[in-house]
């Protein structure tokens, strides 16, 4: 089955009648009919499947849709911790010590090729107590700019 998440939200009309929005659509090439999860104001969603036959497409809006493809790639980065403030008076932080020095990362290799490092961001502001917890990062490129 194949999804088509680019129609997300697109308006579903019937004659002069709207019916909600398009939440999902996927074709099913083996049965030869395509399948649209609706939803309306505050309705759960309807599935709906439209034959292969007794279709009609008044119009079309967008006229195409463009499908973007990508290798899928795995890489391991290096983990880092930024660490906000210094130490409380009195105190001092030792160097971090992680579980793990590397993430492995999965995803479209036009990403993956971005990302350089696993980022920590970790306030420590008023700390005066060893912090063991398990934290999220982000993924960074070169520049520190975080990649999406």
């Amino acid at each position: 089955m194949v999804r088509m998440s680019a129609l997300r939200n697109m308006p579903v009309i019937l004659g002069k009648v709207r019916l909600g929005l398009v939440q999902s659509v996927s074709l099913d090439e083996a049965r030869k009919r395509v399948q649209a999860l609706i939803v309306s104001c505050g309705i759960r969603g309807k599935r709906v499947i439209l034959p292969e036959s007794g279709m009609t497409c008044e119009s079309r809006t967008p006229d195409s849709i463009t499908v973007k493809v990508d290798e899928m790639e795995t890489k391991k980065v290096p983990v880092s911790v930024n660490l906000s403030k210094s130490a409380s008076k009195n105190y001092i932080f030792d160097d971090p010590q992680l579980s793990a020095e590397t993430v492995k990362i999965s995803g479209p290799a036009t990403v993956v090729d971005q990302v350089s490092t696993a980022v920590i961001d970790l306030d420590t502001s008023g700390v005066e107590k060893t912090l063991t917890d398990n934290y999220s990062y982000k993924l960074v490129d070169d520049n520190g700019k975080q990649v999406d």
